[in-house]
């Protein structure tokens, strides 16, 4: 038989240290029937690119959509095109992997899921969608440092807005993907954030593999969270550096020398979990799951320190980030570091 395993995330669930794996180790897990996508793997962001309602309106979708409308439609043909001959040519028998996190937020309507359904329907007998769920409090925080690696700096460390949302509220999320490919298709984790244990529960609750596991490719940390003065130095790299901006430049300047995690206190971040509580309560009813979260707070401080305090209430002020000496202190750095030429002037970025 043919099984696919559609592991659509979620974001900030180790996805990517998982797509590296599956990518390093290809020949291996093909030895044992395990197909990872090669065409999907090298650009994970396609298969959501290929599903999206183009009739969406959001302007963020002009990030996913460059083109005009005569070469986004030559892109989508040649796309099918060549899934569909990945997918026929897979032996009878194997397990085909799709890893991407895009799946997950992109998406938001189940024609858009139904699209994706229909062309594997064609080809396999099982379709598994795995979905890996973290703490809100966790995501939030680590959904905030991935803003800031873009440039955006959101006005809200806890993006209470957006809290409705099948981004956000898990409920509404794999509700959505159980309508569409059914509830027993659906298998719904916690996820781990020790790597090593990420990638032995992939291999055997996942891909069914118990003598050679994944292996996580190395034990540098991927895609690090960012320490408090990220706040307050994003804004001012914003206002000093014009467009085009090094802002991949700036990311891995900031991963390398201020990783950490953004400030949130104890009862910050049990309030904030507590409002998804009763929809993570039904996921847990509905799929017969034990607990999927547990309600420890300690590694939050009671109170903030008096450093982070500042750097907080520092990012409220752009224009007061510019003037402030250890900002300015690490722009310099940057700059050294990136061999990135200082602008002569400082100009406020266009925020409109």
């Amino acid at each position: 038989m043919r099984h696919c395993i559609l592991h659509i995330g979620t974001e900030k669930t180790g996805t990517t240290s998982l797509q590296a794996s599956l990518s390093k180790q290809r020949h291996s897990l093909q030895e044992q029937r395990v197909y990872y996508s090669p065409m999907i793997g090298k650009h994970i962001r396609s298969i959501a690119r290929f599903a999206l309602d183009r009739s969406r309106k959001q302007a963020w979708l002009k990030i996913f959509f460059p083109a005009t409308q005569a070469q986004d439609q030559r892109w989508r043909a040649q796309f099918i095109q060549r899934w569909r001959e990945e997918m026929a040519a897979l032996p009878d028998t194997c397990r085909y992997v799709i890893s991407s996190e895009f799946l997950a937020w992109m998406l938001t309507s189940p024609q858009e899921l139904m699209s994706i359904k229909k062309e594997l329907d064609t080809y396999f007998d099982q379709i598994k969608v795995v979905c890996y769920l973290r703490r809100p409090d966790r995501f939030a925080l680590s959904f905030c440092s991935t803003a800031l690696k873009n440039g955006v700096v959101l006005p809200e460390i806890l993006p209470t807005k957006w809290a409705h949302s099948p981004r956000f509220n898990y409920l509404l999320l794999v509700m959505m993907w159980a309508r569409v490919f059914g509830k027993n298709a659906m298998r719904i984790y916690s996820y781990d954030q020790n790597k090593h244990q990420l990638h032995l529960h992939f291999s055997a609750q996942v891909l069914g593999l118990t003598e050679r596991p994944l292996q996580a490719v190395n034990e540098q940390q991927v895609n690090p969270s960012l320490s408090t003065i990220a706040l307050p130095a994003y804004q001012a790299f914003l206002r000093q550096f014009d467009a085009p901006r090094p802002i991949n430049k700036f990311q891995h300047f900031m991963e390398t020398n201020y990783a950490g995690r953004l400030p949130m206190t104890r009862a910050e971040a049990k309030a904030y979990a507590d409002q998804f509580t009763n929809d993570i309560k039904k996921i847990e009813r509905l799929f017969g799951l034990e607990p999927l979260f547990d309600d420890n707070f300690d590694d939050y401080p009671e109170q903030l320190a008096a450093q982070d305090e500042k750097w907080l209430q520092l990012s409220k002020d752009p224009a007061a980030c510019e003037d402030d000496c250890a900002i300015q202190a690490l722009l310099h750095e940057f700059c050294a570091f990136s061999k990135q030429e200082r602008p002569v002037q400082a100009k406020p970025a266009n925020y409109d």
